[in-house]
């Protein structure tokens, strides 16, 4: 149990307010410190890399529960509007590094952070997901049958695995 929950810590990545120019670089690495107390572990993480600093910030849980918060919030209610901050725009800015066609369709950003929420380790879970939308070149049309393959998924109570299966296939 202690091992599970320094893994959930792990995994809910950074959570300071941080007001940044522009991204240099987003990596997925695995955590050396991290691996060397939990042995049985290939612990990856997202660092997000800014301003030309040497200290990433890392996303996680926290990143994506506050980007969702915060699109829903500008979206649907007028809430304030940020501007490359983390953690609150961190969803979109790893989109615009990553998979720049998504920027603009905040509600398949939000859906892929719901679905990404679902996996244990989801900051890399949402990176992946981008690079395989990017890879497999899906036009928007397409990134709205995902979504709507992924609330079938969810219905049928069918696993995370299959449903990555779903998406692999186009």
């Amino acid at each position: 149990m202690n091992k599970e929950m320094e893994l959930r810590s792990f995994y809910l990545g950074d959570s300071e307010h941080k007001k940044i120019h522009h991204i240099n670089e987003i990596r997925v690495e695995n955590d050396e410190i991290m691996e060397s107390i939990i042995t049985s572990e290939n612990l990856e993480l997202v660092n997000i890399y800014y301003d030309d600093k040497k200290t990433p910030y890392t996303f996680g849980a926290t990143c994506i529960e506050e980007s969702m918060a915060y699109l829903i919030e500008s979206e649907k209610f007028l809430g304030i509007c940020r501007t490359n901050e983390l953690p609150h725009n961190s969803c979109e800015l790893i989109c615009k590094s990553l998979c720049p066609k998504l920027v603009e369709r905040k509600d398949i950003i939000v859906a892929l952070a719901e679905i990404s929420l679902m996996h244990f380790n989801c900051g890399v879970m949402f990176v992946e997901l981008l690079k395989m939308i990017e890879r497999e070149k899906y036009t928007l049309p397409i990134c709205d049958v995902l979504v709507s393959l992924f609330f079938k998924w969810k219905d049928n109570g069918e696993k995370l695995e299959s449903f990555c299966l779903i998406l692999d296939k186009g």
